[in-house]
């Protein structure tokens, strides 16, 4: 019977991998750090990413959002699709004070290799509430993996 369990365990486990609803990587921007990306639909997403902001105060900023994809939305060179996305979410910025915003980010996405990777270009306007109202902008270039 464990031996059964073991088994069907394993099957469950190798079935969520192939999936590959969960893509992991970097960004290389504002801000540079580690990116996940969890598909919960066929054109829905949850992004997150945590990084350092580079510039005159370097500080830690940690985001998420939730996004809508529209699949091949825009073609390079006719051959390669690019998915457009926009989305609506939040971020804390480490800085001198903690501080609390809005973000919408608006990206385009090339994927390799039937989907296993992502390419990924965002420009995210923000707006920050606490402690202070600030509007602001975000750009980032990156790459996902997925599992």
């Amino acid at each position: 019977m464990k031996s059964l369990l073991c088994v069907f365990v394993l099957f469950l486990s190798l079935e969520a991998l192939a999936q590959k609803d969960l893509g992991v990587g970097f960004s290389l921007g504002h801000p540079t750090g580690v990116t996940a990306r969890k598909w919960t639909e066929e054109a829905r997403s949850i992004d997150a990413s945590m990084g350092w902001s580079f510039g005159r105060d370097p500080n830690l900023i940690m985001q998420g959002a939730y996004v809508f994809h529209f699949k091949d939305a825009l073609y390079f060179n006719d051959k390669h699709p690019l998915d457009a996305y926009v989305g609506l979410g939040g971020m804390i910025d480490f800085d001198d004070d903690i501080e609390l915003g809005a973000r919408m980010p608006l990206g385009l996405s090339y994927y390799f290799n039937n989907r296993e990777a992502e390419g990924f270009a965002e420009f995210a306007p923000t707006l920050e509430l606490i402690p202070k109202t600030n509007f602001g902008a975000q750009l980032a270039l990156g790459m996902r993996i997925y599992f």
